[in-house]
């Protein structure tokens, strides 16, 4: 499946109209943030699909849909919003100096080697992604969706960016009905070939009216399953991370050469990397350590990830993106392992049809 074909492996949910001042508001961002986009990297106000400079020349699937819920105005009239997962307790929080915290989390790293050896060569994922589309009549990405959408991805956002918000914009706009994660498992081969495998996570409804009447397919179903040749999945960062944390630094943030908020690239960053390639105690030791001396990032505490497990959470706070957002690393206290990865709208929206504070991406590591 391509990315910039936008093929489906799954069926969508059924679908509902979107008003059309909406759809009209929502075009025009989409034509003015794609003309007004540089060659070089850039983080427009509507995301669309955000890569570093260099990224991923391998094809992978992008899977599409979008949980909707229905709210009625003063007037009687519905008006369609994007729902999004839940923000995670904690995650809103004022947040306490992490440095202590983190610098003690890299010691344990460290100090736990065994900790990483199960995921020495293989990393396993479940990813939700809310993004902004538009597609011709035909279903295909409409003109200056494929410079947006079909750029190499960077590591960490692809193959699948997990369910998206997808809005319509050929004849009559509609959203579907359903969130829809993506399961990812990406093995490292003796060979060094990369097998790929992902598939449809649990469809997840807003209501239990919704989920009786709105079906998707069942979890489970392959939406790619393929081995890529050794050098076949390249990468954004360089193949040996640094063990020292000011060098570790640097490495990440070349990637990101117009970020004007160093804390909010760092998390974006490793996010990305931790996403396609095992990370190991060294090189996380120095990422928290590297995170400790950062101004801007904050602890947020004792937590409990998507996944039911302990972590404590840090944040850091931007708005390079255009709008204001929050980027929410969970580490496990025993280990100092990145458990996920979280990002969540904190004021106002823009043109986006959800309602702050609104996650709006998330990753699990399993």
């Amino acid at each position: 499946m391509s990315s910039t074909g936008m093929n489906l492996a799954f069926e969508l949910p059924a679908r509902r109209e979107l008003p059309a001042e909406r759809r009209d508001a929502i075009r025009r961002l989409l034509e003015d943030t794609v003309a007004g986009r540089p060659a070089a990297r850039r983080r427009p106000t509507l995301r669309l699909a955000l890569w570093p400079a260099a990224g991923l020349a391998a094809a992978a699937a992008v899977t599409t849909a979008v949980l909707v819920v229905g709210d009625f105005g003063t007037g009687g009239e519905e008006v369609a919003h994007a729902a999004t997962p839940p923000v995670l307790a904690g995650e809103l929080g004022i947040g306490a100096p992490a440095e202590a915290e983190l610098q003690a989390l890299a010691a344990t790293a460290a100090a736990a080697p065994q900790a990483y050896a199960a995921v020495d060569t293989t990393v396993s994922t479940e990813t939700w992604l809310l993004s902004v589309t538009e597609t011709a009549s035909d279903g295909a990405p409409a003109e200056g969706q494929a410079q947006a959408e079909g750029q190499a991805p960077a590591e960490g956002r692809a193959p699948a960016e997990g369910a998206a918000a997808t809005l319509s914009m050929s004849g009559t706009a509609a959203v579907t009905t359903a969130v829809v994660p993506v399961l990812r498992e990406q093995r490292l081969l003796a060979d060094g070939s990369v097998h790929l495998r992902e598939t449809q996570g649990e469809a997840r409804f807003p209501t239990a009216e919704w989920s009786a009447s709105d079906e998707s397919a069942a979890a489970g179903t392959v939406l790619l399953d393929e081995t890529l040749p050794a050098g076949g999945l390249p990468s954004a960062y360089p193949a040996q991370l640094a063990t020292d944390p000011a060098a570790l630094r640097e490495q990440l943030l070349t990637v990101w050469p117009q970020a004007t908020d160093p804390a909010a690239a760092l998390f974006q960053a490793l996010h990305e990397v931790g996403s396609t390639r095992p990370v190991d105690g060294p090189v996380q030791a120095a990422a928290l350590t590297m995170l400790a001396h950062e101004p801007g990032v904050v602890a947020l505490g004792a937590a409990t990830d998507r996944r039911g497990r302990d972590a404590v959470a840090f944040a850091t706070d931007s708005a390079d993106s255009g709008l204001d957002r929050r980027y929410v690393l969970l580490v496990d206290p025993a280990t100092g392992r990145m458990l996920g990865y979280e990002e969540i709208l904190t004021g106002d929206t823009g043109l986006l049809d959800v309602k702050s504070p609104a996650v709006t991406a998330y990753t699990v590591f399993l």
